[in-house]
């Protein structure tokens, strides 16, 4: 996916304690900063200068720093070479449906190659983002999990994503309260799509960005025992204050496998939306299963990366709801 990338496995709590680790001292100003990080997620500051200190002293610059969390701390995959070009894409093979007037919500649906109806398959419901709201789910082809097929992949997996009018948001309320229309209905929506598609219900991973990410965080809350994983991707969540608020209840979402993403230079959702989420869902579960990527120097439409990685599907694949 990415090209001239080095990848460097490092065990956060291990590390520094390895006889003559060898690591240059130019890039040891730059991964203190990463092994820094431990029990607890720091506010993005920690990160500030990283793509010019990366840049000035490895030649080249950090695409990705993902931290997972497992038994008791974190370890984090480094991505040293720019991430890929974005391009346009097109569905030039048909592979999606674009479908109205038979669920509570139009939809977009992708299902697998040599499709079997009588065989149960492993579905994402896909959340989009403020600007693809209306009444043509064709308009959702160029996003998310979709833009993985586009790219000349395929999964095993039937993917759907509801279209919101363009009137509506998947959280209602400006102010974040409890106002729940868009959840009952996506919550019937996915009811109709359990009788209408053979999906596995023990695999049903949620997912979504920007406007879509923060409704994953409510969905996922809203329907706690339905997901096997849930990924949000530069969604709001909370901000990064003293005390800190949070729009959710996130301890309805702490028992599932969990993976946020955010580019750390987004002006649009402040990157603090996702570290102050992760740090509570650690402060919720310290068994849990949580993953969190970070992209330096890129913006809002860190989208346009994870959702082509296929790390972000083997993640998902691995998970069955109650495991």
């Amino acid at each position: 996916m990415r090209r001239g990338i080095a990848c460097l496995m490092i065990l956060l709590l291990l590390c520094p304690a390895i006889p003559g680790y060898c690591a240059e001292d130019d890039e040891m100003t730059i991964m203190e900063k990463i092994l820094s990080v431990k029990k607890t997620m720091p506010d993005k500051s920690l990160f500030d200068n990283l793509p010019i200190l990366s840049k000035k002293e490895m030649g080249m610059p950090i695409g990705a720093i993902t931290y997972q969390w497992k038994e008791g701390r974190f370890t984090a995959d480094v991505h040293f070479g720019a991430n890929m070009p974005v391009t346009p894409l097109r569905d030039i093979h048909g592979r999606f449906k674009a479908i109205s007037g038979e669920a509570e919500y139009g939809y977009l649906l992708y299902l697998p190659e040599n499709f079997d109806p009588a065989r149960e398959y492993p579905t994402i419901l896909f959340l989009h983002g403020i600007g693809e709201r209306g009444s043509n789910p064709a308009d959702l082809i160029p996003y998310g999990p979709f833009q993985y097929i586009l790219a000349g992949n395929e999964l095993d997996m039937i993917i759907i994503a509801p279209q919101v009018e363009k009137e509506n948001h998947w959280v209602e309320d400006p102010n974040e309260g409890e106002v729940d229309t868009q959840m009952k209905r996506l919550s019937l929506f996915l009811d109709q799509m359990k009788q209408k598609y053979p999906i596995d219900e023990s695999r049903i991973y949620l997912t979504g960005l920007s406007m879509g990410g923060r409704g994953t965080y409510k969905l996922a809350c809203y329907l706690p025992d339905t997901f096997a994983a849930v990924a949000a991707c530069c969604g709001r969540a909370g901000v990064r204050e003293e005390p800190y608020h949070f729009f959710y209840d996130l301890s309805k979402m702490a028992d599932q496998p969990v993976w946020l993403i955010h580019g750390l230079a987004d002006t649009t959702v402040d990157a603090n939306h996702s570290l102050a989420a992760m740090d509570r869902l650690l402060s919720l579960n310290e068994e849990g299963n949580f993953r969190l990527t970070l992209y330096p120097g890129v913006g809002h439409a860190s989208y346009d990366i994870i959702y082509r990685d296929p790390a972000l599907y083997t993640w998902l694949s691995q998970w069955r709801r109650g495991e």
